[in-house]
């Protein structure tokens, strides 16, 4: 019984869900030449209320068993990713090329990043991974190979991402690749990605669903900067487990903002240097510095941790510190 009781708890339904079920069983009609007995009633709304949550509704208490390579990355088990509110999705899509077996085993999406975790079956020992591309839609769109669309990290349409994270294939961590989206995108899209061994290229068309990760939304409108006659206000601040994102406005266009400044800005408001004036509080009182980055003054973005990304429970954040500024997390 016991077992059963746990199983049970870990069912969550709408309560919606849970009258329409409750009502289901209680409303049914018995047939008019049979007495039921309490006992046996009872006894009966129990079966088929077991039979209907261990049956049909199974799949609402399945977890998700995380890539290996992507919790070595990260340094968490399964029950700590879930407990950060991260979310993923088994595809187990496999192609065949003459000289290589491609599987898909599973990805992770957020509004913030991609993560492809994949297998590579080297048929003849001579698949030697050089590029990778994701490209939107349904076949691969060649401009982005080309220079002029890419940065020297980008490794990806701009719409979709960037690399960001090196990747390792082995039998038994296999191959992640991650990539920094710059824009939203919808919350299923038609994708294809590109390996390219040499001048040889296998692509992969897919299609990429958007994980329904925790997130949180801080209004925080306060000013930040105030100096050479520029006023900065960080407007929010989004948190997802991967990353911290600040909104920013300012008294001038950015535009006209002189270089000078903006480095003034990077320093006091974004910690460029990393000397430990921008960090974050936790609950239990340990800190983390904070440095965040972008290719525009308007949204920028910073990964949790010095060095290596880490992944964070936002909800265990307490306050922000911003140029001495301390902005609590309510």
């Amino acid at each position: 019984m016991n077992k059963f009781k746990e199983t049970i708890d870990k069912i969550e339904l709408q309560e919606g869900e849970k009258r329409k079920m409750l009502n289901n069983i209680l409303n049914h009609k018995e047939e008019k030449q049979y007495k039921t007995k309490p006992f046996v009633l009872k006894f009966a709304i129990f079966v088929i209320g077991f039979i209907l949550l261990s049956g049909s509704c199974y799949a609402l208490v399945k977890i998700l068993k995380f890539d290996e390579h992507f919790k070595w990355l990260y340094d968490k088990n399964d029950e700590e990713l879930e407990q950060a509110g991260v979310q993923g999705t088994d595809l187990n899509l496999t192609k065949d090329f003459d000289d290589i077996t491609v599987t898909i085993k599973q990805t992770i999406l957020d509004d913030t990043e991609v993560y492809i975790m994949l297998f590579i079956k080297d048929k003849i020992g001579t698949f030697n991974l050089t590029d990778y591309f994701l490209s939107p839609g349904k076949t691969f769109n060649e401009n982005i190979t080309d220079d002029n669309y890419m940065t020297d990290y980008c490794h990806s349409d701009i719409k979709i991402g960037c690399v960001t994270k090196g990747m390792a294939n082995d039998d038994e961590k296999g191959l992640m690749l991650n990539f920094s989206i710059d824009e939203k995108i919808t919350d299923s899209q038609n994708v294809v990605l590109r390996l390219t061994n040499e001048s040889k290229n296998y692509d992969i068309p897919f299609t990429i669903t958007k994980n329904d990760m925790k997130n949180k939304i801080i209004d925080v409108n306060k000013v930040v900067y105030n100096k050479n006659d520029v006023v900065a206000t960080l407007k929010t601040i989004k948190l997802t487990p991967f990353k911290v994102i600040f909104t920013m406005d300012y008294n001038k266009n950015p535009d006209e903002i002189s270089e000078k400044v903006i480095e003034d800005i990077s320093e006091d408001v974004f910690n460029d240097s990393a000397d430990g004036h921008n960090f974050i509080t936790f609950n239990d009182g340990t800190t983390m510095e904070l440095k965040v980055w972008g290719q525009e003054m308007i949204t920028v973005e910073g990964e949790f941790g010095e060095s290596n990304a880490e992944i964070v429970d936002i909800d265990t954040i307490k306050s922000f510190t911003i140029n001495n500024i301390v902005i609590e997390v309510k």
